[in-house]
Parts: C-alpha cells; sequence; structure tokens
C-alpha cells in the first residue's frame, strides 16, 4: 500500500470504460462511488470510444461555465473533473448512449484473478502483486527486521536504491502540450496552417 502511492507507476495504470447516457447537469461518472482504488487521473486519456475522438478538457471553471450556460455547440464532447466526479458536456440521447474510457491512476496494488478486480491487499491464495515482486519481497524484509528489533538499516537502503532504480527505468511521456496546443485541439475539425507558413 505504501509503494502504490510513492510514484505514478505504470503497472497500476487502469483503464475504465463507462457507458454514458447523459445525467443531471451532465455528470457522467462518480469517480467516489464507481472507482474507490481512483489515486488520479491520466491527463489526454479520456475517449469517445463510439466516435473515436479524443474528449476536449480538462476545463477550468470558466470555461465550463461558458460552455453550459451559453449550450455551445460542439464537435466533441468536453469535460471538467470536480469533486469526485466526471462531468460530460453535450449530452447524447437515451437511445444512442456513448461509451466512454480513459486511464487512471489506481492505488491498489494487488490483482485477484478469482474476482478479476483490483484490490488493496491479498485477499485469495492467488492474489499477485501489481507492482514488481521483487520490490515488494525487499519491502516486507526489512519491515520483518525491523519489526523484530534486528538491524534493518541496510536492507532499507538498498529497497530505496532498488526503488530509484525502478523509477527510473519507468516509460514516460515523450510529449507535453502547453496550454496554446490544447485550446489548437479544442477547435475541432478545421484547416490548421501553421504560424510563420504564409507569404506576406
Amino acid at each position: 500500500m505504501d509503494l502504490a502511492t510513492r510514484f505514478e507507476w505504470q503497472q497500476l495504470h487502469t483503464r475504465h470504460r463507462f457507458h454514458h447516457v447523459g445525467g443531471a447537469n451532465y455528470l457522467a461518472l462518480d469517480i467516489n462511488t464507481a472507482l474507490p482504488d481512483y489515486h488520479g487521473f491520466v491527463n489526454r486519456s479520456l475517449w469517445d470510444v463510439t466516435s473515436r475522438l479524443e474528449v476536449n478538457g480538462p476545463l477550468n471553471p470558466k470555461e465550463w461555465t461558458t460552455l453550459t450556460t451559453m449550450l455551445i455547440s460542439q464537435a466533441r464532447y468536453s469535460y471538467r473533473m470536480q469533486g469526485g466526479a466526471l462531468y460530460i458536456f453535450g449530452v447524447p440521447s437515451p437511445l444512442s448512449a456513448i461509451d466512454f474510457q480513459f486511464e487512471y491512476i489506481s492505488h491498489y496494488g494487488v490483482y485477484n484473478p478469482v474476482t478479476l478486480q483490483n484490490t488493496e491487499t491479498y485477499t485469495d491464495d492467488t492474489s499477485y502483486p501489481r507492482l514488481p515482486a521483487r520490490l515488494i519481497l525487499a519491502d516486507i524484509k526489512w519491515r520483518w527486521k525491523a519489526n523484530k528489533g534486528l538491524p534493518y538499516a541496510e536492507d532499507q537502503r538498498a529497497f530505496e536504491l532498488m526503488i530509484t532504480d525502478t523509477i527510473g527505468r519507468e516509460p514516460q511521456s515523450d510529449l507535453v502540450l502547453d496550454q496554446q496546443d490544447q485550446r489548437l485541439l479544442s477547435a475541432g475539425p478545421n484547416l490548421l496552417v501553421a504560424a510563420g507558413s504564409w507569404p506576406l
């Protein structure tokens, strides 16, 4: 449990797919209820699976208020995270509900193959860690020694070095979009001319 919350582990990224028919005040998913293992949202991972389009967002409070007050027609859905819930603007017809999916970081570091669910602790004999087993064993080793009153500092140091090494080998995103790129993406289908590519 301690390891799962110390870093944004790729092994703990979890994909969630849900069916959205439109909710009160554009509520699409109550994350607190639906995902008890939710730790954080993975940016640019929310997609309208039905239309195969990325959902625009997250919108800030001003953008969201403008959109929902003016009821601006859009080419794509837009979203906002607020109060432990996901809101999507652009209400689908109940007869043609839309499938959405996104990735989030889970803080459940154990997988139970019997229930096919992530769990916080080992709930079954067949449960196994989602993080590398060598990290779990090294963590248990120094904690066990500390609990028994045995010298454990060297084992703890080796464990911390192992974590640093593993974190350094984790795959990272190569591209980080700035705010201007986000605005261009929210423009919807359009002909985009790169700055400086036209004659003066």
